[in-house]
């Protein structure tokens, strides 16, 4: 008679690890992570087993495994649009599960398929680092920290572009201003945060009564890369509608404004500080008298005798009326220029003889 040789096993196989192939890293849509089941001994598979993972969103993702003949199951988890983890994990201990497969070794025994728990030793989480992000950064505000107010050629804007969370620059996009000039362009910086900042430097001809970019896609890459720190996933780079709620010419009241304004008019000594014969006769003892001059709202006037200067006014309501500091005895040369709220200066008014 021959001999056999016969084993008695009994010992279920169970799982002894789990962990990936993948890199310590960041993964975002489309990566395929594979995560391995390591177990106490080959096993035999049939069917599709799974392995649920904790993805964000949706709360949990059933990952298929494979593997016969040896003592490891393969899952390949491959990322998609709104999953995220900061350390990528099964959900519990009983994450694995036969799906209506079998698990088992050669002599039959079912397999074990309880797991270490989630962040201990022998889980996915303590063994290795990968983060799940799919995030992409989006426009949530348009703003400058300019102040609100006039500006005329050569002034820098400094406007400020907000992402809901981290955005990398690359190159230098740019912002699409609505001027008179539809081809004015801020210019942004690269560098990593939730705040990309960006410049305009304002040129002769330019004009807006409330400076704002021209549409909902003013925001472009012009060569460069707006993604997300996170993920490296391309930024949405779509703004609010130019006047709604965070947009520029909602947040601020920036008016450029390049053109000089006229020459005021010609000062005219007022009848109260006249003395002469007559109060029209430009002749005065008062040796500070006072002038009224027409003007553009809002604008600095300045009144001098030849190129001296002798007083200064705001112009209210299209007027003002200055006082001059003390004159000598003597003929005088007195006019005026105004300039106004942006900075644009005029030409001097005609003399006051």
């Amino acid at each position: 008679m021959q001999n056999k040789d016969i084993i008695i096993d009994t010992t279920a196989p169970s799982v002894s690890n789990v962990t990936s192939s993948s890199a310590n890293n960041t993964y975002s849509i489309g990566q395929v992570i594979p995560i391995q089941v390591v177990f106490s001994e080959p096993i035999t598979v049939t069917g599709t087993p799974q392995i649920t993972l904790s993805t964000g969103s949706p709360a949990t993702t059933a990952v298929n495994c494979s593997g016969n003949g040896t003592a490891t199951l393969t899952c390949n988890y491959t990322v998609v649009a709104g999953n995220f983890s900061a350390d990528l994990s099964y959900s519990s201990t009983s994450a694995l599960a036969l799906n209506g497969g079998t698990i088992k070794d050669a002599a039959g025994n079912a397999a074990t398929l309880t797991l270490a728990s989630p962040g201990v030793a022998g889980s996915l989480s303590f063994n290795k680092d990968i983060v799940i992000s799919t995030t992409i950064p989006a426009v949530v505000n348009v703003t400058s920290s300019t102040p609100n107010g006039s500006y005329k050629a050569g002034a820098i804007i400094s406007i400020q572009v907000v992402f809901d969370n981290s955005a990398t620059v690359t190159g230098a996009p740019q912002l699409q201003l609505q001027t008179n000039n539809g081809t004015r362009y801020a210019s942004c910086s690269s560098g990593t945060g939730t705040t990309m900042n960006c410049s305009y430097t304002v040129v002769a001809g330019d004009t807006s009564a409330d400076l704002d970019y021209i549409s909902t896609n003013a925001l472009g890459l012009n060569g460069g890369t707006i993604n997300s720190t996170v993920s490296g996933q391309p930024a949405s780079l779509t703004l609010s509608v130019s006047g709604a709620s965070g947009s520029l010419g909602y947040n601020k009241d920036i008016i450029i404004d390049t053109t000089a304004p006229s020459a005021p008019t010609i000062p005219d000594m007022t009848a109260a500080t006249d003395s002469g014969i007559s109060n029209t006769d430009n002749i005065t003892s008062n040796t500070t008298p006072d002038f009224v001059i027409s003007c553009e709202t809002g604008a600095t006037v300045n009144l001098y005798d030849g190129v001296t200067l002798i007083g200064t006014g705001t112009c209210v309501a299209g007027t003002v009326t200055i006082t001059s500091s003390t004159l000598s005895n003597g003929a005088h040369s007195i006019n005026a220029k105004q300039t106004d709220p942006a900075g644009n200066t005029s030409i001097a008014s005609g003399i006051f003889r």
